[in-house]
């Protein structure tokens, strides 16, 4: 199971994890939060749903999104751990994603336990639980990062 599973020994604090993970849903530029190369102009993404779900001992941390940017979702895993680890409060969130550069003072999660599980393209049923997203926007419409 080491392979498929990334083990955290030390406690967290899951109540700030989720008021952090609260933070980064909606559509916002994510640039604090990807592995990038300089000219990746389109860093604003949608995050529709983010939810961490106990489960016996384990958590399970979900990201529900239209599309992802490289290295984003390791990159917010390791904050909200900093955040469960007390090294930083929630409102952290809010300070990353209002940089325009990326912030690499907290380590990505590894990427033992990073699972796609599932892709819906446009004209799939989504699941009951789960709302249909909106119309997709052109992408042309996207807001451009200034280096």
């Amino acid at each position: 199971m080491n392979a498929y599973t990334t083990f955290v020994f030390e406690p967290l604090d899951w109540p700030a994890m989720e008021d952090a993970a609260g933070r980064l849903i909606g559509t916002r530029n994510f640039v604090s939060f990807c592995t990038r190369p300089i000219d990746q102009p389109r860093l604003i993404r949608t995050i529709d749903r983010l939810t961490i779900t106990p489960c016996d001992r384990f958590r399970f941390i979900d990201f529900f999104a239209r599309s992802f940017v490289r290295g984003m979702v390791r990159n917010i895993v390791g904050w909200l751990l900093s955040v469960g680890r007390g090294i930083h409060p929630p409102a952290v969130i809010d300070q990353l994603l209002a940089k325009t550069r990326k912030d690499q003072s907290v380590r990505p999660a590894p990427p033992q336990g990073l699972y796609l599980v599932k892709i819906w393209y446009d004209g799939d049923p989504m699941p009951g639980w789960f709302a249909p997203l909106p119309a997709r926007a052109d992408p042309a419409d996207d807001e451009e990062i200034d280096e």
